[in-house]
């Protein structure tokens, strides 16, 4: 009984009665909140939730002075299928907000705002060049996914990417990703163009 209270029908997409009931709470809970930690917590809760309001009510916050919310920002962020290029991506009003967070003068908001731009299918030259520019950031982890994402893209400043990356502790954990670029380099080998090494 609870959790079909809860949960509302688990063969349904539609949200249940208490879904509805929490997304309207978070919607007003956001537009009023001012102190940082919470509104961070109301944006990704927000971020649970799939409706048309959030993705414009979080950009609201993009400039805020907290960086924790700025980060929470791109929890609030849709995604869409693009049938032209049969990839799931984020909005132009999504994807504009990553590119100016991943210039950000918060290191975990870059980090949130790279690794998020690492795994976007957009195909905007506009990406490539805003992971390239974050080669050189303090942030190790940031550079990391930086590398992963020109290497998915077959960019191959990917290359430069890895060699900027540092020694990396726990590196078994990270192989599938740091290994990337080596990957991009294979496929490059195997279409006939030149390797880093050539």
């Amino acid at each position: 009984m609870l959790n079909r209270l809860y949960l509302g029908d688990v063969t349904s997409d539609a949200p249940s009665p208490f879904e509805r009931r929490a997304l309207e709470l978070f919607l007003d809970w956001a537009a009023q909140e001012e102190h940082p930690d919470v509104l961070t917590a109301v944006l990704h809760g927000l971020g649970e939730h799939e409706d048309p309001r959030i993705e414009p009510l979080g950009l609201r916050f993009l400039a805020h002075s907290a960086p924790s919310v700025r980060t929470g920002v791109i929890a609030t962020l849709s995604t869409v299928y693009s049938e032209r290029s049969g990839r799931t991506t984020f909005t132009p009003e999504g994807l504009n907000a990553l590119l100016v967070l991943a210039q950000d003068t918060g290191t975990s908001v870059r980090q949130a705002a790279g690794y998020q731009l690492a795994h976007s299918l957009n195909p905007d030259p506009a990406v490539g060049d805003t992971l390239a520019g974050l080669l050189d950031d303090e942030d190790q982890h940031t550079r990391i996914w930086v590398a992963f994402g020109l290497a998915v893209r077959d960019d191959p400043r990917c290359v430069e990417g890895a060699d900027k990356v540092g020694p990396v502790d726990d590196r078994p954990s990270w192989s599938w990703i740091l290994d990337a670029p080596a990957r991009y380099e294979e496929r490059r080998k195997a279409r006939g163009g030149p390797t880093s090494g050539e």
